[in-house]
């Protein structure tokens, strides 16, 4: 019995053709023909599962996926006569230009059958795209039952289960809750979760865009100040413009610390998908500060396309 190599492949590179001996000045030709539109079905499948995603991606102009394999094909055998393939394999963490390999890795259990991927897309299209504009969706969705791995810059062997994760040609949804659960208000709760994640991802990427929401506490990203207690840390940093502490050398939070841009944004994209206009002025309408923030970020997700 023969036995099967796979030949593992991520992200979308071309196999290169062997080059022969001597000196042939023959145009280099790939080994196989490499077919683009991986992110969709093989043309020629009619089952249930590649319908719904054609018609998914003519209703929303993006991909359905509920499997992170995008092509798994036979390529020949190698001289000890065992089988080749070729196998993509959808690389969430994959960003363009990267030159280092410090990429999130994770891994996906994958929805059984129709019936839980056609409960997983009734989600995604009654509580998530709702809220998005033709302008935020992204390139793919990949909906799965459970996301397990190790976030970007981890080497202490941390693991992580999210909710979702996102990269710049798909978006991870983890639908395990989903199936649980059909509870109007937890699902509602679930999608601010995915949507706080969806959103970070974009937004920090936005940098022209929140210029005025940036320019209003520049003067004291990253820095410190002195307090007299943990109520008087509270309003320094509310009168400031912030809604949580920053990180001291060690990178945890501490008084005294004003925060970075970075999670001063990730903060506001938080509060204001989980908070309306009433709770949010009731909370922070004593912070002039706070509240012009909220009022330009708000602004700032209506004109990307965000629909609250």
């Amino acid at each position: 019995m023969k036995r099967m190599k796979s030949l593992y492949i991520a992200g979308c590179g071309l196999c290169a053709a062997l080059l022969a001996a001597g000196c042939s000045e023959e145009a280099l030709t790939p080994s196989h023909e490499y077919r683009y539109d991986t992110f969709m079905p093989d043309p020629a499948a009619q089952d249930s599962t590649s319908i719904l995603r054609r018609e998914f991606y003519a209703e929303t102009g993006s991909y359905l996926l509920f499997n992170d394999t995008l092509q798994h094909r036979f390529l020949g055998y190698d001289y000890n006569d065992n089988e080749v393939y070729f196998t993509e394999v959808l690389d969430i963490g994959y960003i363009t230009g990267a030159t280092t390999n410090t990429r999130s890795m994770y891994e996906y259990v994958l929805l059984d059958g129709l019936e839980e991927q056609k409960q997983a897309l009734a989600f995604l299209e009654s509580y998530v795209l709702p809220h998005l504009s033709s302008t935020l969706k992204p390139f793919s969705w990949l909906l799965v039952k459970d996301i397990s791995g190790e976030p970007a810059g981890a080497y202490d062997g941390t693991r992580v289960y999210p909710d979702a994760v996102s990269g710049e040609r798909c978006v991870a949804v983890d639908c395990g809750y989903v199936l649980k659960n059909s509870d109007e208000s937890l699902l509602e709760a679930y999608t601010q979760r995915v949507m706080n994640i969806f959103l970070s991802d974009i937004l920090l990427d936005r940098w022209s865009e929140f210029g005025d929401f940036r320019a209003i506490s520049q003067s004291y990203y990253g820095g410190t100040f002195e307090y007299a207690n943990e109520a008087d840390n509270t309003r320094i940093l509310r009168e400031a413009g912030f809604l949580v502490k920053g990180k001291n050398s060690k990178g945890e939070l501490a008084s005294g610390c004003y925060p970075s841009y970075e999670d001063d944004l990730a903060t506001y994209i938080t509060y204001a998908l989980l908070l309306d206009d009433e709770l949010i002025e009731a909370s922070y309408g004593q912070y002039p500060v706070v509240m012009e923030k909220f009022l330009i970020y708000k602004e700032i997700l209506k004109n990307l396309g965000y629909v609250f």
